[in-house]
């Protein structure tokens, strides 16, 4: 069965909650200026990435809603 959009917008919204909780469980270990350079370096962008797909898959899919119900 295929997935909707909601579903996968879902989906990603989880897996960007998990980065961050285990992200946020690594500085019990890690905690020096090469932790904070990577999240600087790769993890911000990651989430902004995230958030900005999480948007855009929900335009798509009301737009995507609303030419189904135009069509029917």
């Amino acid at each position: 069965m295929a997935m909707s959009l909601s579903d996968s917008e879902a989906l990603l919204k989880k897996a960007i909650g998990d980065l961050d909780k285990y992200w946020l469980a690594t500085a019990a270990h890690w905690n020096d200026q090469a932790r904070e350079g990577f999240e600087k370096e790769h993890l911000e962008d990651l989430r902004v990435s995230g958030v900005n797909a999480s948007r855009a898959m929900r335009e798509v899919d009301q737009i995507l809603r609303e030419a189904i119900r135009q069509c029917s």
